[in-house]
């Protein structure tokens, strides 16, 4: 995981969830949650990353300061334990950050900077630029992680949604001759629409 030029930090190959790359929450901000396998490769540099935002903000108070923050929670890495994983399974036995920004990240599929389209899904791969810094006021003394960049890797199993109905799951309509087939590319039921990259 580099430090970029720009003093930010490349985190390769997570799989994200909760995307909004393009369109803002109700906060005007964007985001991404980052999903980490305990043994990931970045998660050092990770820490240190976080602590030298500790440093940069409470000097040589730093080193307890950070360690009050970790004791509560407050950091921007947090163990998947601490979700509810009945209801987020794939946070089971996996570290994750969460990274917001109030401008748009810059978003790059397949070499090219996109400023929409739907290659972010929860459940994709991507390699992500961050930065950290230490926020310290009446809302907060934590650790936040912000969002830079984020680059489509590789299509994984989306998250979420729940599975799709088959036609058979429906009773039959009185007076209703229309079929399954009718539905064609014009009419939203078009098969190839989740395949981003056919």
């Amino acid at each position: 995981m580099p430090v970029t030029k720009a003093g930010n930090v490349r985190i390769d190959d997570v799989r994200i969830v909760f995307p909004r790359i393009f369109t803002p929450d109700d906060n005007g901000k964007y985001s991404v949650g980052m999903l980490l396998p305990k043994d990931h490769p970045d998660l050092a540099v990770i820490k240190t990353a976080m602590q030298e935002a500790a440093k940069k903000k409470w000097a040589d108070k730093a080193g307890a300061r950070y360690k009050a923050c970790a004791a509560k929670d407050n950091l921007a890495l947090h163990d998947g334990s601490t979700k509810d994983t009945d209801k987020y399974p794939e946070y089971e036995g996996m570290m994750y950050l969460n990274a917001y920004s109030k401008a748009m990240p810059t978003a790059l599929v397949k070499g090219k900077v996109v400023e929409s389209g739907d290659a972010f899904y929860s459940g994709a791969y991507a390699n992500v630029i961050v930065n950290f810094w230490a926020q310290d006021d009446e809302n907060r003394k934590g650790i936040n992680c912000g969002l830079a960049g984020i680059q489509f890797l590789r299509d994984g199993e989306r998250l979420g949604g729940g599975k799709v109905a088959s036609a058979d799951e429906f009773e039959d309509i009185d007076g209703d001759d229309t079929t399954v087939s009718e539905f064609d590319n014009d009419g939203g039921l078009d098969d190839t629409e989740d395949d981003v990259f056919g």
